[in-house]
């Protein structure tokens, strides 16, 4: 069987009944749209980064990918926070 993880992640949202959901993906995924359809699709609000900080977050998810995540005092010495196109910030 074929298990779509997109779908397997929209149905948690749904079922904890969670109305409002940031989308932290790489670059394509984002702009894909495929998460925040899906969502929609439950009545699920997604948020997304500011198309100037997909390069930013691309570097971030590369850099847990290659398990050279950045530590708590790299964060603190200029970590730039995620604004989603809500205006919403998160670091």
């Amino acid at each position: 069987p074929f298990i779509s993880v997109i779908d397997e992640v929209c149905d948690q949202v749904a079922q904890e009944n969670i109305k409002k959901v940031g989308i932290l993906a790489g670059a394509l995924t984002i702009q894909s749209g495929i998460y925040q359809e899906c969502l929609q699709k439950r009545n699920i609000e997604s948020l997304v980064p500011e198309s100037k900080q997909l390069p930013l977050l691309e570097e971030i998810i590369q850099k847990v990918i290659s398990g050279s995540v950045a530590t708590r005092a790299s964060y603190e010495n200029g970590a730039r926070p995620v604004t989603f196109t809500s205006g919403r910030e998160i670091t």
